[in-house]
């Protein structure tokens, strides 16, 4: 399927600032508008040692055009004027249906995202043309909990975005297992709620849009392992959905009890459930 995507980014070859080196022609100025206020928010670079980051924010200014823009920050050196820093953005920007066929998780998706590359190179990056290699319905997106976790250690967080909290965790990086964590956090959550939850692997500036993120601070450490203990800042999209009072403790003994007992069939029902 071909998808729509946009470059944005500052380069050592291009000189200005920020700059639109790339967008597909399903891109309109209305999306790019918005895409380039959602960069914005993620902030300047802040950390030398930030390498890159994953977003996935929906797009819903108009009705009926929905998109989610999965989005690929990475720190790729220095600007044309030899400040270190420069972020590239790279979005794939899906219709509610093609981010469905991937499971609505942004695994395969990252893969086909520049994480480098001069003006140069990327303003003939091309068509963004690729399919899922999994099924989103035969149980193989299943993720795990990680190594070293159990499902205990994301109970907290799943019932707190379930019950429509949204969720921060302050820290100067983000690593690896930060970014395993948030990805399996997002992945036990059904699927009518990844359809609506705006997420990040880590940005420079807190977001309202945001209902779960890493956020950077000085002050706090880049997680490296165990129950990452987000703190509550407003409400999430996933309390629009106006889910049942007992539906997340529903959810999560359910969750528990097809994971502890290996069933692929309760645990897919679960996961990939939308009404």
């Amino acid at each position: 399927m071909k998808v729509d995507h946009l470059i944005y980014g500052t380069f050592p070859d291009t000189p200005g600032s920020q700059h639109v080196i790339y967008k597909s022609e399903g891109v309109t100025p209305v999306l790019q508008n918005w895409l380039i206020a959602f960069y914005d928010q993620f902030g300047d670079c802040r950390n030398e040692n930030f390498s890159k980051s994953l977003s996935v924010c929906w797009y819903r200014e108009q009705p009926g055009e929905e998109r989610a823009a999965i989005t690929q920050v990475s720190h790729h050196g220095k600007d044309f004027s030899g400040r270190w820093g420069a972020l590239l953005r790279h979005s794939a920007i899906l219709t509610p249906e093609q981010y469905g066929s991937f499971g609505f998780s942004p695994a395969e998706i990252t893969d086909h995202l520049a994480s480098s590359g001069t003006a140069e190179q990327l303003i003939n990056f091309g068509d963004l043309d690729f399919e899922p290699a999994l099924s989103a319905t035969d149980g193989t997106l299943l993720v795990s909990v990680g190594a070293g976790l159990s499902v205990d250690d994301y109970r907290l967080n799943l019932l707190a975005l379930l019950k429509g909290q949204r969720l921060v965790l302050y820290a100067e990086n983000n690593t690896d297992f930060s970014n395993c964590y948030l990805r399996n956090l997002v992945g036990l959550l059904p699927r009518r709620c990844r359809q609506v939850l705006n997420w990040s692997e880590f940005v420079f500036r807190t977001s309202d849009d945001l209902d779960l993120s890493l956020v950077y601070s000085s002050r706090h450490e880049a997680p490296a392992d165990g129950r990452l203990a987000f703190v509550t800042v407003g409400e999430n999209h996933v309390r629009e959905l106006k889910l049942p009072d007992d539906y997340a403790e529903d959810y999560l003994v359910k969750l528990s009890a097809a994971i502890a007992q290996n069933d692929i069939v309760s645990l897919t029902s679960l996961l990939t459930a939308d009404s």
